[in-house]
């Protein structure tokens, strides 16, 4: 890990370190210390110019939430109504809104500011001045931010409270406004508009038991106060009566009048309009009459694009649900907000999507029972797949996902006990009973309607093709995680997709993969085979859906498997499906860059074309820089190798030998010590007479141009990638080499660099893929019996004809019938079983770059 990185993940650390401290300040009601430490954290996130914008809007939302949920605690709920320290409730709140304002975040502000007065204002011996300067102070943001209608809302407010008109410059620009939007309405709507506005306020802060008491208190003390203009719109008001009696009536105007507004655009007014019409609905009617109506024109603006009365329609509905419903475990309330998720989801501004999550994630509380357990993990596998397109997700929502598809999707009973030490403490008590998939569990999943079911629509396909195979699968990830396969059937049926509901985002399984693979002395929370699990539980459903396919398949067929990527940061290879590791049971290829996810037109090889041995020619190099540089050790007064690399030498001897005694080698050469020098080098590859090129050595990468990353020779010259690449190019002959690189990766410091996936995507993207056949390359550097093995099983394999997929496929195969029978020809035996670390570690050590259905020319 470099320094920077290793900064970055203190910082992060950190950050997680003072949230847990500012919050145990808050919980001790030290506001001050706890907005002091929130103030610096968030001026620290601000001033990480490493950090992107999205992360920087996640880690933000984590100090807001702390003061949210702080807040929320504050007040108790009893039969009588809401219980809660006036003084530090009020303190607290102040010091949210001073932090909210550094944020610029006012939409956040004026929603808190909302919940406040009606938190105060029907308390007892509440100070009318301090809330009418608190409306005040709120009105005049929202006259900065344009947000006229809820200033008017407020401006009515403080005239009720203060029982006369107290003229001041933003309450005449707030009735101006309101003269100047009653100009736009066409005369006869005007009285039932300002009746329904103004009814609304006394609803919506629940100031009189009769709505049609306040319309009647505030045009009395308004209608001497106005301009002529309005005093003749107010004069009307005492008309309107909405009764039982004449509400079908009234509702067919108020729906008119509904419509008007949206035509014109004036979308500000709409909500007043229609939270009237809801609560009237349900005065007359009944609930599930409101709901079916409000749901039914909240879609009718979605399919406009109005959003962001869109979103305050949720927020309106949402706080009805969680008022009316007051169950712990509210369905209703966590499906209202998950539907708003998925209606935003597709929009290119996020802000109505972050809202609506937050809004979700808010509400969803700690379940009892299966089928709210079920549910839960429906719900995070669903916020999981929702995030992954945009923001990289919590920890813990990311096991959740994890705990829903190996426990309800997959039904593996031991990987969910594994997944559950990584979740809620509140949770994992409730899943003790795993062992046996219960039958409650069962049930639910059977009788649950989800609310967001995935398109499983190529079963149907496959269905159609029961008895015909897969002939090959390619798979392109793009950097920002957005992914799309092509494949192909025996019958040259073709099969093709873009996953547009969910992105792979591998954030905590790299962390988990280098914990494994590199962090040799940590200790271990998961095996290599668990989190093979947790890396094919981690693919979009429709992946995991075409790999059951294959899994099906392969029993009597080995379809081949192509992956494109930006960059690799974890071998495909190490996916478990349940049944084995995929570089037990599939030739893999990876490619970096643009290519066709079209395979061949043909049909692919498996056995190999010709059964006699062709005769092949071999190049080797190493070990690069085996002299050189050197330095001075004092302790044996000699001069010692800088980077010396015993694996490197131990795998050249047995190279040279193993290619010296073999049948398929028409000609080999090989360059070491003094004779390993960059003409040498580059000669004996522009020559084009070489079929394999075999190089070992310390490679030497450089961040800013990794095309130029070299190798240093004998004659302490360099050759690099690029040169490499170009003599290949240079080449006057029609063949395409096969490179093996077995290569330790140092930074220009001398550094050496302990994960090198990303690098060697760097690099390998250098290479024209049209000019070479393949490039295997080594991730990790021990040369014992298991990779000499694999070595010498991979080119026995390639010379014998079979593809390079192939080939790499039956050399791991190869080892571990070795390790499990006497007969290696035996073809029953299940060669994933009794795999040890030793040897996972090992058959993962080589990655294919390249087609895998492609052999040697």
């Amino acid at each position: 890990m470099s320094s920077q990185n290793e900064k970055n993940q203190e910082f992060f650390k950190n950050f997680e370190q003072q949230i847990i401290q500012g919050r145990k300040l808050l919980k001790l009601g030290n506001h001050k210390w706890a907005d002091k430490l929130f103030t610096k954290l968030y001026f620290d996130i601000q001033k990480a110019d490493w950090i992107n914008l999205q992360k920087k809007d996640q880690l933000n939302e984590i100090l807001n939430n702390s003061w949210d949920k702080y807040l929320q605690s504050l007040i108790q709920q009893t039969d009588e109504g809401s219980i809660f320290d006036v003084i530090k409730y009020y303190d607290s709140y102040n010091r949210y809104f001073g932090f909210l304002a550094k944020q610029n975040k006012y939409y956040e502000l004026l929603n808190h500011g909302k919940n406040l007065i009606k938190s105060y204002i029907n308390q007892p011996d509440v100070s009318i001045n301090g809330l009418i300067k608190l409306l005040n102070s709120l009105s005049n943001i929202m006259k900065d931010e344009g947000n006229y209608h809820e200033l008017l809302k407020y401006q009515i407010l403080s005239i009720y409270l203060n029982k006369s008109v107290s003229p001041s410059s933003i309450y005449y620009f707030s009735v101006n406004f309101l003269w100047e939007f009653l100009k736009k309405i066409e005369p006869t709507k005007r009285t039932l508009l300002l009746y329904v506005f103004i009814e609304n306020i006394g609803i919506s802060f629940q100031l009189k038991e009769n709505s049609e008491e306040f319309v009647k208190e505030i045009n009395n003390i308004m209608v001497d106060k106005l301009r002529p203009e309005l005093k003749s719109e107010f004069s009307h008001l005492s008309k309107i009566k909405i009764n039982e009696t004449n509400f079908n009536e009234i509702f067919s105007d108020l729906e008119n009048l509904l419509m008007y507004l949206n035509d014109i655009g004036e979308s500000s007014w709409i909500l007043s309009l229609i939270e009237n019409i809801f609560l009237k609905i349900i005065q007359f009617n009944s609930l599930d009459d409101a709901v079916d109506y409000i749901k039914k024109y909240l879609y009718f603006l979605l399919k406009r694009n109005r959003f962001e009365i869109s979103f305050n329609l949720y927020k309106f509905l949402g706080n009805y649900f969680k008022e009316f419903y007051k169950n712990k475990y509210n369905f209703l309330l966590i499906e209202h907000w998950a539907d708003a998720c998925k209606n935003f989801r597709d929009l290119k501004e996020k802000k109505y999507l972050l809202r609506s999550l937050e809004e979700l994630q808010k509400n969803i509380s700690t379940p009892s029972n299966a089928k709210q357990i079920v549910h839960y993990f429906y719900v995070y596998n669903f916020i999981w797949r929702l995030k992954t397109k945009f923001i990289t997700p919590e920890k813990f929502e990311f096991w959740n996902s994890m705990f829903y598809r190996a426990f309800f999707e997959e039904q593996d009973i031991n990987l969910s006990e594994n997944i559950n030490k990584f979740l809620s403490k509140k949770i994992q008590p409730l899943l003790t009973n795993l062992q046996e998939f219960p039958n409650e569990y069962s049930q639910e999943l059977e009788n649950m309607t989800f609310f967001d079911q995935q398109d499983e629509g190529l079963f149907n396909l496959f269905d159609e093709k029961e008895n015909l195979k897969i002939e090959y699968l390619s798979i392109r990830i793009r950097d920002n995680g957005k992914i799309n396969y092509f494949g192909k059937f025996e019958d040259s049926q073709e099969f093709q997709d873009i996953i547009v509901d969910e992105y792979w985002n591998d954030a905590y399984l790299i962390k988990i993969y280098n914990d494994l693979f590199w962090n040799i002395e940590v200790e271990k929370d998961i095996t290599f085979v668990d989190f093979g699990k947790l890396l094919y539980l981690s693919l979009p459903k429709k992946l995991r859906n075409i790999f059951l396919k294959l899994k099906q398949d392969c029993t009597d067929h080995i379809p081949h498997i192509f992956l494109i990527l930006d960059k690799i940061n974890i071998p495909f290879d190490l996916i478990h499906d349940g049944s084995g590791f995929f570089s037990l049971k599939y030739p893999i290829g990876y490619s970096l860059g643009e290519p066709d996810l079209r395979g061949i037109n043909s049909n692919i090889p498996i056995l190999p074309l010709d059964q006699s041995k062709q005769k092949f020619n071999i190049l080797t190099f190493g070990s690069l820089n085996l002299m050189l540089p050197s330095k001075w050790d004092d302790a044996t007064k000699n001069n010692v190798l800088m980077y010396p690399f015993n694996e490197g030498v131990n795998e050249l001897n047995h190279i040279i030998q193993y290619f010296s005694e073999s049948s398929f080698v028409d000609h080999m050469e090989y360059y070491i010590q003094e004779n390993l020098t960059r003409e040498n080098v580059l000669n004996s590859i522009i020559s084009g007479t070489n079929d394999i090129i075999h190089i070992i050595g310390n490679l030497f990468y450089s961040t800013e141009n990794p095309k130029n990353s070299y190798f240093i020779t004998n004659d302490y010259q360099t050759v690099s990638i690029s040169d490499i690449n170009y003599a290949i190019k240079k080449t006057t002959t029609s063949k395409k080499p096969f490179i093996f690189f077995n290569v330790r990766i140092f930074n220009l410091l001398g550094d050496q660099l302990p994960s090198i996936l990303k690098v060697i995507s760097k690099i390998i993207q250098n290479f024209d893929q049209n000019e070479i056949t393949g490039i295997i390359i080594r991730i990790l550097y021990d040369f014992n019996d298991n990779t000499r093995q694999l070595i010498s099983n991979i080119y026995n394999n390639l010379t014998d004809g079979f593809s390079q997929g192939i080939s790499v496929l039956k050399a791991r195969q190869k080892i571990l019938l070795n390790k499990v029978a006497s007969n290696v020809d035996q073809k029953e035996i299940d060669i994933q079983q009794d795999i040890n670390v030793e040897s996972i570690i090992a058959f993962n050590s080589f990655l294919l770059f390249g087609k895998p259905w492609k052999m040697l020319e």
